[in-house]
């Protein structure tokens, strides 16, 4: 199993993301929401977006 994006919509302010630091150890791309600690600690390794992720219909915007 492998995956080229990670993507990972939240509004919790993370401090870290575990998550996001394996995802790239796998060397996916990271789609996150620049909040909290996620733009540390992803840094250029990914893309962050602005809009909110709240909803199901929010997140598919994103992905197309």
């Amino acid at each position: 199993l492998q995956a080229e994006y990670f993507f990972y919509p939240t509004n919790f302010m993370e401090t870290f993301c575990c998550c996001a630091a394996e995802a790239q150890l796998y060397h996916c791309v990271c789609i996150y929401n620049n909040i909290g600690g996620l733009s540390s600690t992803i840094a250029d390794r990914g893309e962050a977006g602005e809009k909110s992720f709240n909803t199901p219909s929010d997140s598919k915007k994103i992905l197309v």
